[in-house]
């Protein structure tokens, strides 16, 4: 008489408790669902845009070597705004980037009603 291997011994009672093992996993995924939707829904986020203090030279060669691989024109603006970033240019231009990118002027235009005030249909 052979021996059965234990994968099958296992498969056995695995089988044998089908139900009960089924009513666990329906139990706790109800559970899960009502957990999910029952905590409530929190999220922070904060975000600072702070000039550099002190530029060194680390900085300043990154920031030539972005400039170099991009195209290195100063019509770039995205190496203009690494440099910005990085320290190496003006934190004006930095700024005046922020406020020309879509998330800022989008909120800007919603929060001062500036549609209303110019009569524009579309922005």
């Amino acid at each position: 008489m052979s021996e059965t291997p234990v994968w099958v011994h296992n498969g056995e009672i695995l089988w044998r408790h089908r139900r009960l093992l089924v009513r666990v996993f329906l139990i706790a995924a109800a559970c899960s669902i009502a957990v999910a939707f029952l905590i409530p829904k929190r999220y922070t986020s904060t975000a600072m845009i702070m000039p550099p203090a002190n530029t060194n030279s680390s900085s300043v060669m990154i920031a030539a070597l972005a400039g170099r691989a991009l195209g290195g024109g100063s019509s770039n603006n995205f190496s203009s705004l690494a440099g910005s970033l990085l320290g190496t240019g003006n934190t004006t231009a930095l700024y005046i980037d922020l406020i020309k990118s879509g998330t800022i002027s989008d909120h800007l235009i919603e929060r001062f009603e500036l549609q209303k005030v110019y009569d524009k249909r579309y922005r």
